[in-house]
């Protein structure tokens, strides 16, 4: 792989721990004569796909899974691989821990890594809500309804093909990743899968 020169960082805000790796790792590219990109990961609905832009050769994410999600979603389209720290709880999404974060810069800045190819979901949402506009989705798309009670009837068409219908509460879409992390956190197995999300290792 290529030696990693341009570095993006996408951070948990609310993380102390997440705060101080970033700060640790900006001084260490520094002396490396790396140079970084720093954001904080906000609120999925505040999409700013801007806010990662420029050559990137990789990003580094200091969080748990949901800013592991974030930072998919902002590099994904440019083909960029993302790396996660895991400063959460489950860390499902995330390769490494904060003490093997010194190692993998290392690796990063010598091309002694490798990348994992994962499928994602591009979805389209037709409403004048916030959730209306384009979307990348590493895990799953949901369509659910807004509140308790009565089902409601889905008709699920494939390639403009008619599939099925459902009455149900709603209907999740998901990458083979998807099914994976909602086993793993509640302590199920891992589900087989093939390995378009670059992930490094």
């Amino acid at each position: 792989m290529i030696p990693v020169r341009r570095l993006g960082m996408i951070a948990h805000p609310d993380r102390a721990e997440a705060r101080e790796l970033v700060d640790r790792t900006v001084a260490w590219c520094a002396e490396e004569d790396i140079s970084t990109t720093v954001v904080e990961a906000g609120p999925l609905n505040d999409a700013a796909p801007g806010a990662l832009d420029g050559d990137l050769d990789a990003v580094l994410s200091f969080g748990g899974d949901g800013t592991m999600l974030r930072a998919v979603a902002l590099v994904a389209a440019r083909g960029i691989p993302v790396l996660g720290v895991n400063c959460g709880q489950m860390g499902y999404l995330t390769e490494i821990e904060p003490d093997a974060l010194g190692d993998a810069l290392v690796r990063l800045q010598t091309g002694d890594y490798s990348v994992s190819e994962r499928t994602m979901l591009a979805v389209d949402v037709n409403s004048s809500g916030p959730a209306g506009g384009q979307w990348a989705a590493l895990n799953e798309a949901v369509l659910e309804k807004p509140k308790p009670g009565r089902l409601v009837r889905f008709e699920v068409v494939i390639n403009g093909a008619p599939f099925t219908s459902y009455a149900a509460d709603g209907v999740i879409v998901a990458t083979p990743t998807g099914p994976t992390a909602d086993s793993f956190s509640v302590g199920g197995r891992i589900v087989a899968r093939p390995l378009t999300a670059r992930m490094m290792s």
